[in-house]
């Protein structure tokens, strides 16, 4: 069965809690990520952390699986996310 953004954006919202609790996660994403041998785009789940360093320590441990209910997992460093006009 081939998964939609509806379903990721279902899943993302059951483990948003759970993923944000992690040491260094800010926020969680709906995306989609090419296949490129088959020019495809299938839907992810977007995990956002504030460094590189918080990514491979979220990846070596295995804290953020690779896929969530068969939708894919992306790790992608943002930085911090601050609304426009915070200080």
């Amino acid at each position: 069965m081939e998964s939609s953004s509806h379903d990721a954006g279902v899943l993302k919202e059951k483990y948003k809690k759970r993923l944000l609790e992690l040491d260094g996660v800010i926020g969680i994403g709906v995306g989609s990520r090419e296949i490129s041998e088959k020019k495809l785009r299938i839907p992810t789940i977007v995990v956002m952390v504030v460094d590189e360093k918080t990514k491979k320590k979220l990846q070596d441990g295995d804290a953020i699986p690779k896929s969530i209910e068969g939708i894919p997992v992306e790790i992608q460093v943002t930085g911090v996310i601050r609304a426009l006009g915070e200080k």
